[in-house]
């Protein structure tokens, strides 16, 4: 009985993150596109792959990109470039 708490709760934490996720992706996404910033979808699952490492070496800097799940923001083009060719 304790391991399917334990899975129900995990399930219920994962849904509660994915909520989480499209309220914000719905209140911030469209006020950084109107400031110029570049959208980047990631629905095949890979967007838990994807390492803060990867993002350090490979993107212009911390404060460039911004993410609530599956939905990306770049500040720069080339950011959303990259990413786009090596996550979607």
């Amino acid at each position: 009985m304790e391991m399917t708490k334990d899975i129900e709760q995990i399930l219920a934490d994962e849904l509660k993150k994915e909520i989480d996720n499209e309220i914000l992706n719905t209140m911030v996404g469209p006020n950084l596109i109107q400031k110029g910033w570049f959208q980047v979808v990631v629905k095949n699952g890979n967007w838990i792959n994807i390492s803060q490492e990867w993002c350090d070496q490979n993107l212009s800097g911390k404060h460039s990109y911004t993410c609530f799940g599956y939905y990306w923001y770049f500040e720069y083009e080339k950011d959303a470039t990259i990413f786009s060719l090596k996550w979607t």
